[in-house]
């Protein structure tokens, strides 16, 4: 009687929607997947927008969470839970301007014609910062809101695109692209789950947002902190749970990131 207790509180239904913006689309997968495994009654929705539009659907509780940047422009009084760190990468040819390098400088990048983002997308907001900070200006010669058009022009061999490192992983590199990291300097942000400040949580978000109990009391020894009322969470356990769904797709979660951050919270 117990055991069929516990299975009816643990039995989750109903939809989860999510917003999120373009630049992460290729890891939402590694977020739905392992939780629907979990809870096979449990739907998913995800549309992609700006940044802006990210948190103003969560404001008017359009959507249940966002996934966007955490840490460069203002995004309000929402809960955050960091995921990974975005850096980036030139995309090109091999035989385009700086296709033979190993690495480039966003000196550099400020000299190749690009296909980009549209202003409106924080992405390319982020690319035009970089390339002030050396003294650059973007020249695009094509730009869209849809990373998949500015893809499929780089895969020609007569475009390039920068773009941030696990979107290009994502996407598969044929041999007419080169994945090309951008230094000097290096850039890095932050990208992270965002949900609404309600109190209490929905059950089913309060649900996607915690760790799988094994998790927990795998990192049960390690600092916790408070992320969400009336639940404590390891500072990496969440983290930890998402690099072992994904261990067998490399470091597509930015994994020296999480295991920096999962040994400093273990110190």
């Amino acid at each position: 009687m117990r055991q069929e207790i516990n299975g009816l509180k643990d039995k989750l239904s109903g939809e989860i929607k999510i917003a999120a913006i373009p630049t992460v689309l290729g890891m939402v997968a590694q977020l739905t997947t392992p939780f629907r495994a979990r809870h096979q009654d449990v739907r998913f929705r995800v549309v992609s927008c700006t940044s802006s539009d990210v948190l103003g659907l969560l404001e008017n509780l359009e959507v249940d969470a966002g996934l966007t940047y955490i840490e460069n422009e203002p995004i309000g009084k929402v809960r955050t839970i960091p995921l990974y760190n975005e850096s980036y990468r030139l995309l090109t040819s091999p035989d385009g301007m700086f296709g033979d390098r190993d690495q480039v400088t966003w000196k550099e990048v400020g000299e190749v014609p690009l296909c980009l983002l549209t202003p409106d997308m924080q992405n390319r907001r982020i690319i035009d910062r970089a390339l002030r900070s050396v003294g650059a200006e973007a020249t695009p010669t094509l730009t869209s809101n849809s990373l998949l058009v500015l893809y499929t022009h780089v895969k020609t061999g007569r475009w390039a695109s920068v773009m941030p490192a696990k979107l290009a992983e994502t996407l598969g590199l044929s041999d007419t692209v080169r994945s090309i990291p951008i230094v000097d300097p290096v850039v890095n942000y932050s990208i992270g789950l965002v949900v609404p400040q309600r109190d209490p949580m929905t059950p089913l978000i309060a649900r996607w947002c915690r760790p799988p109990a094994k998790s927990r009391r795998r990192c049960s020894s390690r600092k916790s902190i408070t992320v969400i009322p009336a639940q404590r969470l390891c500072r990496c356990c969440w983290r930890c749970a998402l690099l072992r769904a994904s261990k067998d797709d490399g470091p597509q979660l930015g994994r020296a990131s999480f295991e920096a951050r999962c040994a400093r919270a273990s110190g």
